[in-house]
């Protein structure tokens, strides 16, 4: 398994709770993942959580080529979008299916709810 944090702070809190020998961490950031993408690796599942309301609608559109990109053939990208106020102080920004998936370019995702 590999995960991706770009906050020092998180990530080694994030090691500390999961302390596995199977866990590879990268530092690492959208929209440009540009570590992750030398890497040269394609996975079947690509799991994005509590990141894309952290992106400018104009990053979202820079960073889903490269996360689509690293999708196998048939791979499943599973993304949770946060809804509701944006907490004080936190840099957040409204997001919704349709502003998450560009058409230009197009890229073959299907969207499931």
């Amino acid at each position: 398994m590999l995960a991706v944090e770009p906050t020092d702070r998180l990530r080694d809190s994030a090691k500390a709770i999961h302390p596995s020998p199977l866990i590879e961490w990268v530092a690492d950031s959208l929209p440009y993942l540009r570590k992750l993408i030398s890497l040269g690796q394609s996975f079947d599942l690509v799991l994005l959580t509590a990141a894309w309301m952290h992106l400018t609608r104009q990053e979202r559109q820079k960073a889903m080529p490269n996360v689509a990109a690293l999708l196998k053939v048939d791979g499943v990208l599973l993304m949770s979008l946060r809804h509701g106020p944006v907490p004080e102080n936190r840099r957040m920004f409204h997001v919704s299916v349709a502003y998450s998936t560009p058409n230009q370019p197009p890229i073959p995702i299907e969207i499931r709810h």
